[in-house]
């Protein structure tokens, strides 16, 4: 068991001069459900289930539209993810409840960082659900979070069943949309109320590496000044789990975090969205000659690209 520091409360509660309590959770038998080898979390499907303690508003389809109007309007990220949102609320109709707002990181800090973020009802003036969608910042934007988040992309592609090689900057954003609206998904089924949220969240979070925080979290934290000299107060520890970077503490934050029940549902969720994302897609190529051959083309786009990438070898001359 690591050294800990003082005072346990998590980061995002702190003001920046204090440092979190953090202490490395052992994988060891006393505590089996941690580390590296966390146990299964249940499986609990979201789709198409009735939502607890929230019903049916007539101006569903108002709502709908206007979700889908906001999305169309904001650039060539919004308008993919109205189709991903399309085939979320028919995966679980109860969606259509829910209000998505688009924004930047220069406008919401948290958007720096992720793709987006869901609020709790019980967390909103309005008493509605929400997700909030980085769709200003465009692609280039999910291209970074696919290099500084490496390890979430490549835990999607398992979970999607698709090959790592096949998930592009499209695939990685489709899947963090879907991916919040997986929570409102599970908050509506199993957390109707905030403090039902509050518990699960803080009970799947105790399980973490570094516990109370999520890898976002995690990763602001090891940029201030005190967590690096946390990282560096707790460097022969960590070295011993074969840890020496800070990047590579986030990753393995990150394998555990998905792990959990509150974050496996909706990865759950947004795989099912996105596998009839691709089903879609492919039933469309299949019956229209023109799509197939717009397919083709950009697979030859991504082939040159990836020759451009790669380095000629130098023969030694005999």
């Amino acid at each position: 068991m690591a050294e800990t520091a003082t005072a346990p409360t998590p980061v995002n509660q702190l003001p920046r001069e204090q440092s979190p309590g953090i202490q490395l959770i052992d994988n060891n038998k006393e505590n089996p459900n941690v580390w590296a080898q966390l146990g299964s979390a249940t499986r609990q499907e979201v789709a198409g289930t009735p939502a607890i303690g929230v019903e049916a508003k007539p101006n569903n389809q108002e709502r709908v539209a206007e979700n889908t109007e906001k999305l169309e309007a904001s650039g060539e990220v919004g308008q993919f993810l109205a189709g991903v949102y399309q085939a979320a609320l028919e995966e679980n109709p109860q969606l259509a409840t829910a209000v998505i707002r688009t924004g930047s990181k220069t406008e919401d800090a948290t958007l720096g960082k992720t793709g987006g973020y869901a609020r709790h009802k019980d967390m909103n003036p309005d008493s509605e659900y929400s997700i909030t969608v980085n769709t200003n910042d465009g692609f280039e934007h999910y291209e970074e979070l696919l290099k500084t988040r490496s390890t979430a992309a490549e835990i999607a592609t398992r979970k999607m069943g698709i090959d790592p090689n096949a998930m592009d900057v499209k695939t990685f954003a489709g899947f963090i949309f879907a991916h919040e609206l997986g929570h409102i998904g599970d908050y509506m089924k199993n957390a109707p109320t905030r403090q039902l949220k509050d518990e699960r969240r803080k009970r799947d979070l105790a399980t973490l590496p570094v516990p109370g925080l999520d890898p976002s979290q995690l990763a602001s934290y090891l940029e201030r000044e005190d967590g690096q000299a946390y990282f560096a107060s707790n460097m022969e520890a960590l070295a011993s789990k074969g840890i020496n970077t800070a990047a590579e503490l986030i990753n393995v934050q990150e394998t555990s975090y998905r792990k959990v029940e509150t974050e496996d549902i909706p990865d759950q969720f947004a795989a099912k969205v996105m596998a009839k994302i691709r089903a879609d897609k492919a039933a469309a190529i299949a019956n229209n000659p023109e799509l197939a051959d717009q397919h083709i083309e950009g697979l030859r786009a991504k082939i040159d690209k990836l020759h451009e990438s790669i380095e000629p070898v130098q023969v030694p001359e005999e």
